[in-house]
């Protein structure tokens, strides 16, 4: 069993099946991060499934949001510019 998945919410229309992957809503994570074994990220950020094709494959694509900055630099070594 997993938190976006057929056997929770379910309900039909005329797309066929719906899950609960369908609801567009967020839900908190915990969110840990290690480099090598040394945990450098610990928060408590938001997660929802991706618009797209991937809702109904058995790997989701999905986005993270915080109210606050993440705090590790994940992209300080590539030419990536928010």
């Amino acid at each position: 069993m997993g938190i976006y998945v057929e056997e929770i919410g379910v309900g039909e229309n005329w797309q066929g099946l719906k899950a609960n992957y369908f609801s567009g809503k967020k839900i908190g994570i915990q969110l840990s991060y290690f480099v090598e074994d040394s945990l450098v990220l610990n928060q408590t950020p938001l997660m929802n499934v991706s618009d797209g094709g991937s809702r109904k494959q058995a790997q989701k694509t999905f986005n993270i949001s915080s109210k606050e900055q993440f705090k590790y630099p994940f992209f300080v070594n590539t030419n990536y510019r928010f």
